[in-house]
C-alpha cells in the first residue's frame, strides 16, 4: 500500500463520503472505490460502516487512521531532512588542495572556521595540481589552495596571491661569508617535515651548489629551525621575511640559489550568497595568516 492510497484513505474518513473525497483528489468515485476495497481486502479488515449518507471508521479504522497519519508525518519529516541534506551540500564550497597542503589547512584554517562561523561549510579535499585545474575548470571544484613557483595556468577562473616570498639558503651569522664544505659539516641541515614540495626544490638549489649534506634533521616547525640557526648549529631555506626577522644571528649565504614561492587560490565565482560567504570567510583567515 503507497502512501498515496493513505491519503486516499485518511480523505474518505475526513469527508465522511466517497465523492467528497474523491474530488479532493479529482478522481471518479469508482476509481477510489477500487483502492478502498483493495486495501480492505489487503488489511483483512472493514475500514468504514455506513451510518446514513455518512461513512464513518470502524473500530479497525480508528486503528488503522491513526497510524496511517502516523506513516505519512514520518514520510513528510524523511522528506524534509532529505531536503535539508540536499541543501547543505549545495551550499558546502568545494576546496581542494594538493596532499602537502591538506593537513596545514585543515589544522590552520577550517579548524578556526569551525570553531566561529558554524554556518560556513567548506569540504576539502586533496588531489593532483593537474587534476584539480580540471575540476576546477568543470566546476566541480569552486577554489583551489596551492603553494608553489611556477606561473599558474590562466583558465576560466579567478586567481588571488595570498603571499610571496623568496626561500634563500639560511646560515648562522658567522657562516655569511664563507665558503660552505660540499657535506655542510659541521652544520646540520633541516627541513620541514610536511612539506615534500619544498623538500624537492631544495635539493635542487642544494644540488645545483655541488653540495650533499651529510646530516639532515627534520623540524616540526619554522621556530625550532630559526632558533638552530640561532644557536649555530644549523642550515635551512627560509623564507625572506624569517630571515628578516632574526637578522641578527641569521644570514643569507648567496653563493645557494634561492627562489621566489607563491600561497595563491583559484576560484570559480561564486554560484549564490552562501558560497560567497563561505568564499569570503576562507580568504579573509587565509589573508590574515598568510599576509
Amino acid at each position: 500500500m503507497t502512501t498515496q492510497v493513505l491519503e486516499y484513505l485518511i480523505a474518505i474518513e475526513e469527508e465522511h463520503s466517497l465523492t467528497r473525497a474523491a474530488e479532493r483528489f479529482y478522481l471518479s468515485q469508482p476509481s477510489l472505490s477500487y483502492h478502498l476495497a483493495k486495501a480492505e481486502q489487503e488489511l483483512n479488515v472493514k475500514l468504514f460502516q455506513k451510518k446514513g449518507r455518512s461513512l464513518l471508521p470502524t473500530e479497525d479504522g480508528i486503528i488503522f487512521f491513526n497510524a496511517a497519519r502516523a506513516i505519512l508525518h514520518t514520510e513528510a519529516q524523511t522528506r524534509k531532512q532529505i531536503e535539508k541534506i540536499k541543501q547543505q551540500k549545495q551550499r558546502r564550497l568545494h576546496l581542494c588542495t594538493t596532499k602537502d597542503q591538506l593537513n596545514w589547512l585543515q589544522k590552520t584554517v577550517l579548524a578556526p572556521l569551525n570553531q566561529n562561523a558554524t554556518n560556513i561549510q567548506i569540504q576539502l579535499t586533496d588531489c593532483e595540481e593537474e587534476e584539480a585545474f580540471r575540476s576546477l575548470e568543470a566546476r566541480q571544484t569552486d577554489a583551489f589552495f596551492l603553494f608553489h613557483r611556477d606561473p599558474l595556468p590562466a583558465g576560466p577562473w579567478k586567481q588571488q596571491t595570498l603571499r610571496q616570498d623568496t626561500c634563500c639558503f639560511a646560515v648562522p651569522y658567522e657562516w655569511a661569508q664563507r665558503p660552505l664544505p660540499p657535506d655542510l659539516l659541521p652544520l646540520c641541515f633541516l627541513t620541514l617535515q610536511e612539506t615534500s614540495l619544498q623538500n624537492l626544490w631544495e635539493k635542487e638549489s642544494l644540488a645545483a651548489a655541488g653540495l650533499h649534506p651529510n646530516m639532515i634533521c627534520t623540524a616540526p616547525d619554522l621556530s625550532t629551525i630559526i632558533n638552530m640557526i640561532t644557536a649555530g648549529h644549523g642550515c635551512a631555506f627560509l623564507p625572506q621575511k624569517a630571515i628578516e626577522s632574526a637578522k641578527e644571528n641569521i644570514a643569507v649565504n648567496f653563493s645557494i640559489p634561492s627562489w621566489r614561492v607563491y600561497w595563491s587560490i583559484c576560484f570559480q565565482p561564486p554560484r549564490h550568497a552562501e558560497h560567497a560567504a563561505s568564499l569570503e570567510a576562507l580568504l579573509s583567515i587565509l589573508q590574515s595568516i598568510l599576509g
